[in-house]
């Protein structure tokens, strides 16, 4: 505090500290001006002042309004607001306050925030994502693609109806469960009970096919995917020879776009026979591995790494014997030296190929340049190695959908090679009719299934990407939580119910013994922290039974998630609630997910003053404990 003469009359030792080596100019009856030039004269700001008398004067003069004066970047990288304001009397207060931890938090919510957006803007599919009122609050590069008539950009805050009525008016053809409509506040409604699937033809003869999911916070995500090649599968089953021939054509056409994007990726895929002998490489070898692809066709693996190992003990050893074994194996990495000084490090994943008779003809699959990444995990040491998780997992769970939509939709664009499709076109021409319909149905079979597997790699983006927003939510501290009195009993025989298919599907029994006691919780939380619980208790349990218990603990409600599955080892027990961790040990990483499920349980369980702890053991089982506080009435 400054008297009316701007000298000091009353400070506390925290304003001191925050002056570091100018505190000792911090004294009762110490001028306004002598501070600011101690300051100036310990360089405690991160940005040198050009010109300090200017400076100091500006700093002298008196604010007009009470409020803050600046924020400003301490040499010693915190920052200091700077308020102020005039006393009664005509001197003035000055209060510095570190604002160090306020701005980085913000910081890390933008990082977060770019890094959803990113992932959400490299999805093959249009998304958008609608608020709990159906204006829309975010979408990708495939979802802003303007159609022909098209003017308006789209935009946010947009309604579904509103979009929904425009694309009704451009589009030629609505099918709602395969018959036309024209209504769009039907189409809209259809979209928000998630009831339907909705496919649109616009102009150029382009197919696409829209789901709708519901967001835990009752917002929605609505999904686009052309489906264009499907549709012209379909025409060509009732086509004449004429029009087949025109399908050849457009399979051709196919195999060149995949063959282009194949092209353009870091990535590589590779084709080898039954003597491992290359007979394909993609150009994206070429360009990460700077080496001319020509020179390794129709060499053997033998030819290009020279003798190969006899184990299993190196990572380059256990592909050898995998091949050797016509075994699938996944993301293997080794290094090679390509030349003088240049070795590089390569992940590379592939499966066997078989004849229709169950020949082993050789392998297919996908490599990549991890050179960078391995280097960076080898000096990064762990605080890198996290952040290098991140990274590889992400990709790796997108990819993996991703692969399954594009693969399944090129065995719809390479129709002719499926033996079903053969078997069809042989029967054609023999005009029985008992035979066409039975090769029909086969082949409309075997069009169900590859429809089916795009849909499920869909569902499975969408989960990760709702896993992705809470956890944005979750480091930003915007998680809104509803808590009030929660009957847990009656939500986890709800949950449990839900989930019985899962434990049906493997045979497995359910038991519970639920005590009837309220929680202080939010219940959507509360049932999403159970499902979650439960399942990953189905899905690493292969037999034998789960059980969901409830008990009173003082003033708390504890809930045990028993199962008699694989177990975690004691090691990955201490990580099995990081970010991203898995447990491998016994998993041999056969299911899918990226780890962030018993993270986000456990953040979810903090914010509503609860815990949660695992107690396990390998091949015996695992058992998921975790605690919500115990309702207590005001009155």
């Amino acid at each position: 505090m400054f008297d009316a003469n701007d000298r000091i009359e009353l400070f506390n030792d925290r304003f001191a500290e925050l002056l570091g080596d100018a505190a000792s100019s911090v004294h009762r009856g110490a001028s306004r001006e002598s501070l600011l030039r101690a300051t100036l004269r310990h360089n405690l700001f991160k940005t040198p002042i050009e010109d300090e008398e200017a400076w100091v004067k500006e700093q002298m003069k008196r604010l007009t309004v009470r409020g803050e004066r600046n924020t400003a970047a301490m040499s010693d990288g915190t920052w200091l607001q700077i308020l102020e304001h005039t006393t009664g009397a005509g001197g003035r207060v000055m209060i510095l306050n570190d604002v160090t931890e306020t701005l980085q938090s913000r910081e890390r919510a933008k990082v977060a925030e770019q890094r959803l957006n990113d992932a959400i803007d490299a999805l093959p599919v249009g998304f958008w994502l609608f608020d709990a009122t159906d204006q829309l609050v975010l979408f990708n590069t495939v979802a802003s693609e303007k159609f022909e008539g098209v003017r308006r950009e789209l935009a946010l805050g947009r309604p579904i109806g509103d979009l929904v009525r425009r694309r009704v008016e451009l589009a030629e053809l609505v099918l709602l469960n395969g018959k036309p409509v024209d209504d769009y506040k039907l189409i809209t409604q259809t979209l928000q009970d998630e009831t339907s699937q909705i496919e649109v033809l616009y102009s150029e003869g382009r197919w696409f096919r829209y789901y709708t999911r519901r967001t835990s916070e009752g917002g929605l995500v609505m999904f686009r995917v052309e489906i264009t090649d499907l549709r012209e599968q379909q025409r060509q089953i009732e086509a004449s020879n004429t029009e087949l021939r025109a399908a050849l054509r457009k399979r051709d056409e196919a195999e060149q776009r995949l063959q282009a994007v194949a092209d353009m990726t870091s990535e590589w895929y590779w084709e080898q026979d039954t003597k491992m002998r290359l007979v394909h490489i993609s150009e994206g070898f070429s360009r990460a591995m700077e080496v001319d692809s020509k020179d390794y066709i129709g060499k053997t693996r033998f030819e290009i790494f020279g003798t190969l190992p006899k184990s299993a003990e190196t990572p380059f050893g256990e592909m050898v014997q995998k091949m050797v074994a016509h075994e699938p194996f996944r993301d293997i990495i080794f290094s090679h030296r390509f030349g003088p000084d240049k070795t590089k490090w390569v992940r590379m994943s592939g499966k066997p190929l078989y004849s229709p008779e169950g020949l082993f003809t050789g392998y297919i699959g996908m490599a990549a340049d991890v050179t960078p990444l391995y280097e960076a995990l080898r000096e990064a040491k762990q605080a890198d190695e996290a952040k290098t998780q991140f990274l590889n997992m992400i990709s790796h769970e997108l990819r993996t959908p991703l692969t399954a939509v594009l693969g399944f939709n090129s065995f719809l664009a390479n129709h002719t090679k499926l033996p079903s499709y053969n078997a069809l076109r042989e029967a054609l021409p023999s005009g029985d009719e008992a035979t066409i319909r039975a090769a029909l149905e086969q082949f409309e079979k075997d069009l169900g299934q590859f429809t089916g597997r795009i849909q499920a790699a869909g569902t499975q983006l969408k989960a990760l990407i709702d896993d992705m927003l809470d956890l944005a939510r979750i480091e930003a501290n915007n998680l809104r939580l509803n808590l009030r009195c929660v009957e847990s009993a009656a939500v986890a025989r709800s949950v449990i119910e839900q989930t019985q298919t899962l434990a049906s599907e493997k045979g497995l029994e359910i038991k519970f013994d639920l005590i009837d006691a309220p929680i202080y919780a939010d219940e959507t939380r509360f049932r999403q922290i159970l499902t979650n619980l439960l399942g990953n208790a189905y899905k690493f349990t292969d037999q034998g039974l789960v059980e969901v218990r409830s008990s009173l603990q003082d003033d708390m409600v504890v809930f045990e998630v028993q199962d008699s599955g694989i177990g975690i080892s004691k090691e990955m027990q201490n990580q099995v609630f990081d970010r991203f961790a898995q447990a491998k040990e016994g998993t041999g990483r056969r299911n899918n997910g990226v780890g962030l499920g018993l993270a986000i349980c456990k953040d979810l369980i903090a914010a509503q003053n609860g815990w949660i702890k695992a107690k396990s053991e390998i091949g015996s089982g695992t058992t998921m404990r975790f605690a919500l506080p115990l309702w207590r009435s005001k009155a």
